[in-house]
């Protein structure tokens, strides 16, 4: 939910000012969002953002330490295995 929200949403006033990584309802801001740009949180939702996702990952990774960090370990875990 998080990446969702901080791809789509990077301009909202109250995940900028309390801080994203600590916010205690991420899911409340989707509500706030304008009506035609507010989505579910369905599997289909999120297939249909996987292209966004993709390609806004590297923002993701510079704004949200939690994001880097499964990255990081992520990729230590992936790069054991032969491709």
């Amino acid at each position: 939910m998080g990446v969702v929200v901080t791809l789509n949403f990077s301009l909202d006033g109250q995940m900028i000012k309390k801080g994203w990584e600590c916010h205690p309802n991420p899911e409340s801001r989707l509500a706030q969002q304008p009506k035609a740009q507010r989505f579910g949180k369905s599997q289909a939702d999120y297939q249909a953002k996987a292209t966004g996702i993709q390609e806004g990952w590297p923002r993701i990774v510079n704004r949200l330490s939690e994001a880097q960090r499964f990255q990081d370990d992520f990729m230590a875990v992936v790069s054991g295995y032969p491709i």
